[in-house]
């Protein structure tokens, strides 16, 4: 592994991996100007808030304040539904297809991205 990748490994955040990732691969890419990145970190904060249960005890129609933010926006496809845990309009079949296609969309545009040639 080239010693500019290295740090990668010691980074928890997948969406930082990718960053890092990014930054030695395909250096002029601009992950701020990426609509598929910037739904690649909703995708990875919905990810955690269920694989960890971060906001078990968030008052009901309300959603975790790191994932607010997405759902807030329209990233997060949810319907609001006020008087629900936030996790029964999360796990939903239009959030599911979200999911599959923000995903799918984030590794189509990292494939195509010319590799760094330096």
């Amino acid at each position: 592994m080239p010693p500019e990748l290295e740090s990668v490994r010691d980074e928890k955040d997948a969406r930082e991996q990718w960053k890092l990732v990014l930054k030695y691969e395909a250096p002029t890419f601009m992950v701020g100007n990426s609509k598929e990145y910037l739904a690649l970190g909703c995708l990875f904060r919905l990810r955690d808030h269920i694989a960890h249960r971060h906001a078990r005890l968030l008052p009901m129609g309300t959603f975790p304040e790191k994932l607010d933010d997405c759902v807030r926006q329209g990233v997060v496809p949810v319907r609001r539904a006020e008087g629900a845990d936030w996790t029964s309009v999360v796990l939903v079949h239009e959030v599911v297809l979200w999911a599959a296609s923000t995903a799918k969309n984030w590794l189509d545009l990292a494939y195509e991205l010319p590799p760094n040639r330096c």
